[in-house]
This record gives structure tokens, C-alpha cells and sequence, in this order.
């Protein structure tokens, strides 16, 4: 029998290039070209900031002409709450998308390394709610600098704008394991917002177990830096075990 040489062009590719895993930079790369492309992130993004503004505009509203600099960070911190606490929302979105519109089980089927996939899609939010909160906090300033006049005011919302990004990726983290786990936004939305507040409350023959399951306190001391031993129980009840199970979940298969 002849053996017919062919070109290298026409030979098989090494097979290796296949099973090379993707660089994790360009997975988040992808995330992040997707979001925008996703109506329903950027409405919950735009929303989140537009009502995060608009209680920073009515609370300056309410401040005397010579309001400190101090005073005006307090505010800030007031709009700052209300802005923060969609994030959880926006996380179920994020979280949830990719088995809603179905893509995800097109692209697990050729990245079978899904962990990395995961963890990729966690960072890209996470880039993304950070520079949400960049723009909160400079449209923020700018409404100060423009009611008091007064550049300090203006830098002082700025640098004080730690508390606002921790507490926002905080609550998009949660948001998002909780809708990979739950592969949808309703169930997420329910425990983030109607559970979550309820079981502080519970106490047993005097014991406070809510507090080890309490998502709003953890959210505050990891926002003051003041994390103590029952925040962690919180964090592993609503952070760990949610994204345990959407990773194995993903284990068994898009």
C-alpha cells in the first residue's frame, strides 16, 4: 500500500491544544462581555445606582447649609444602604442566567473544567459590581460638590467609600451562589429578602440562634471590619453551602 504524505496544514492539530485549559483572565474576560449583553443585569445595574443616587439627592435635600463634612458621610452611608441591598437581586440575576437563557449547558459542554468556569463567572460580577459602586460613589460626590459646594465634603464621600463596595460585593456573592445553586431568581429573591430578615428573630429557651445565620449583621461587621465567630457561621450558611451545591450541581452536569 502507498502512503500518501500530506501537507502539514491538512494533518490533525495536537490534539493537547483541545484539552489545554482556557486561561482563567480570558474566562472572565468572556463573563465580562456577556454581562452587558444581559437586559436584565444592566437595567438591575442601572436601577441599583439610580435609586442609589436619587436617596443621596433627597438627603442632602434635608441638610442645613452648613453641614460638615462628617455629616454629609453620614448620609452618604444612609444612601449607600439602600443602594447596597438590591445587590443581592442583581446577584440572583447574574447567578441564574446562564441555565435561564441555556447557554451555560452549551459552553460546559466543551469547558469541562466547570469549577473554573464558576469561579471565572464569580469574578466577573465581582469586577462589575466594583465598578457599579465606583460610579454610585462618584455621581455621589459630584451631587455634593454641586448642594454644599465644598471639595472636602466631596473627598470625604469618596474615601469613605470602602463600606459601600464590601457591602455590595457582599450581597451580590450571596445573591449569586444562591441563584447557580437554585437555577433561577424567585427562590433566591425569597430567602434573600423575606427569610434572611425573619431569622434573627428566632431564639430558643433563651438562646439567640439567629444571630449564626444572621446575613444582615454579617453584612455590617464585614462592612466595620469587625467580623466575629457567629458571622462566619452566617457567611458559611449562606455563601459556602449555596455554592457547594451549585458546584455540584454543575459536578453532575449542565
Amino acid at each position: 500500500m502507498t502512503t500518501v504524505a500530506t501537507h502539514p496544514s491538512e494533518r490533525p492539530a495536537d490534539t493537547a491544544a483541545f484539552t489545554r485549559p482556557v486561561p482563567f483572565t480570558r474566562l472572565v474576560a468572556v463573563h465580562l462581555r456577556i454581562w452587558p449583553a444581559q437586559r436584565a443585569m444592566t437595567a438591575a445595574t442601572l436601577v441599583a445606582v439610580l435609586i442609589g443616587v436619587a436617596s443621596m439627592l433627597f438627603t442632602l435635600g434635608r441638610l442645613h447649609a452648613g453641614a460638615t463634612a462628617t455629616e454629609v458621610v453620614r448620609q452618604f452611608g444612609t444612601s449607600a444602604a439602600a443602594y447596597s441591598l438590591l445587590w443581592s437581586a442583581i446577584g440572583a440575576v447574574a447567578g441564574a442566567g446562564p441555565f435561564r437563557n441555556k447557554w451555560a449547558q452549551l459552553l460546559l459542554t466543551f469547558a469541562p473544567r466547570r469549577g473554573r468556569w464558576f469561579a471565572a463567572m464569580l469574578a466577573s460580577v465581582l469586577i462589575w459590581t466594583v465598578a457599579a459602586a465606583g460610579l454610585f460613589t462618584v455621581l455621589c460626590a459630584a451631587l455634593v460638590l454641586i448642594r454644599t459646594g465644598s471639595a472636602g465634603a466631596a473627598t470625604a464621600v469618596v474615601t469613605n467609600a470602602g463600606p459601600v463596595v464590601v457591602a455590595s460585593l457582599f450581597a451580590v456573592t450571596v445573591g449569586l451562589v444562591l441563584g447557580a445553586a437554585a437555577r433561577g431568581v424567585a427562590v433566591p429573591l425569597v430567602l434573600a429578602y423575606v427569610i434572611a430578615p425573619t431569622l434573627p428573630l428566632i431564639s430558643v429557651h433563651g438562646v439567640h440562634l439567629g444571630a449564626l445565620v444572621d446575613l444582615g449583621g454579617a453584612a455590617d461587621h464585614l462592612a466595620a471590619g469587625t467580623v466575629g465567630w457567629h458571622d462566619l457561621t452566617a457567611l458559611c450558611a449562606w455563601i459556602v453551602a449555596p455554592a457547594a451545591l451549585a458546584l455540584w450541581r454543575l459536578g453532575r452536569g449542565a
